[in-house]
């Protein structure tokens, strides 16, 4: 399938409503993260909160060239007592309708939690693209959207993996055995199921310096949220490349 045109999200005279779907979101993030790992000298090797900026400010200045309806935004706290990492809002004052439903300049329409994929991390830190690990205050990607951390009264979100080292493929497989590893022994009262795993996105083919994942979440309020996973070849030119088959 082919993915939504960045274009539907653009505000002209050829768009009498102010509308925007989550696919075209989605689709944009897509086509900006392509360009991240060289964007502008991004370094490799670096931490979380180095990556977070650089993405916040390319999928910012990109936006208003490609997809004007929105703004890009880091660290703002809704409805929910964390702050999520990257998210996208209405740009105009007025707001936008998704899905038939309005929402304000202040209101996020699609979240983004980032995660470093590393394998020499910290062992209490190793997992913390799914969860923290008992007793530790919840600090994982998928965890805060199943406790509700993140992603008050949205139903969809997405989660960017940072690839450090190894390959996109085997992170996808490492992380889909930590979750059979939670379905088996939870940390907390986040519930684990099949639908954790992460499955290759049906409507993004896999490409040179990006991996695209679906899952669904069960969250300790009533409805799921399906996420989608943007894993990002961010490992230094000394290592081999993501070879396509």
């Amino acid at each position: 399938m082919t993915p939504p045109r960045i274009s539907q999200g653009r505000l002209s005279s050829n768009i009498r409503t102010r509308r925007i779907s989550i696919d075209s979101i989605i689709g944009f993030i897509v086509t900006q993260l392509e360009d991240f790992p060289t964007w502008r000298d991004v370094k490799p090797d670096q931490n979380e909160n180095y990556y977070n900026q650089r993405l916040e400010r390319l999928l910012q200045v990109r936006a208003r060239k490609y997809c004007d309806a929105v703004q890009v935004g880091r660290e703002s706290v809704y409805q929910t007592p964390g702050s999520h990492d990257v998210g996208v809002f209405p740009a105009d004052e007025e707001g936008l309708v998704v899905r038939d439903r309005l929402f304000g300049p202040e209101q996020p329409i699609y979240t983004l939690e980032c995660k470093r994929l590393l394998s020499t991390m910290r062992a209490e830190r190793r997992r913390e693209y799914l969860t923290s690990e008992k007793g530790e205050k919840p600090s994982g990607g998928v965890q805060r959207y199943k406790l509700c951390i993140h992603g008050a009264g949205l139903d969809m979100a997405g989660i960017v993996g940072y690839v450090q080292d190894e390959d996109l493929m085997a992170w996808r497989a490492t992380i889909n055995d930590w979750v059979g590893d939670l379905i088996a022994r939870p940390v907390d009262k986040a519930i684990w199921d099949g639908n954790d795993r992460l499955r290759q996105h049906p409507k993004f083919k896999r490409r040179k310096k990006l991996l695209m994942s679906k899952s669904a979440s069960s969250r300790i309020r009533p409805s799921d949220i399906r996420l989608t996973h943007f894993f990002v070849d961010l490992r230094s030119p000394r290592q081999p490349e993501l070879a396509l088959s």
